[in-house]
């Protein structure tokens, strides 16, 4: 399958996700297996999509992936077997409360 181009115009968005551990007995993954797992579900999601992701940084310590690609590679890599959670890297909305008026 040929490469898409990424469009530049199509915003691209950081997603953290969370790899389940595959071990039956539940225990954590190692480094090691944390960035095969990482790299094997990266690699079928690029096969799906065409391209591949924007940026990547595997944790390998923690099982995981902080990706930047476009809503489909997100959205394809969310519904991967291998991920527990995908959650923005980044928020739109600042969690202060801007102030009603000033104090004097």
């Amino acid at each position: 399958m040929p490469s898409k181009p990424i469009d530049p115009l199509e915003p691209c968005v950081q997603v953290v996700v969370q790899l389940k551990p595959t071990k039956s007995t539940g225990e954590l993954l190692s480094p090691e297996e944390s960035a095969a797992l990482a790299d094997c579900v990266l690699k079928r999601v690029t096969s799906e999509v065409g391209r591949p992701a924007k940026r990547v940084n595997v944790l390998r310590n923690l099982a995981t992936i902080v990706v930047e690609a476009d809503g489909e590679f997100q959205a394809s890599l969310a519904r991967q077997p291998e991920v527990t959670s995908a959650m923005p890297n980044k928020s739109a909305e600042s969690f202060l409360i801007p102030p009603v008026r000033k104090q004097k």
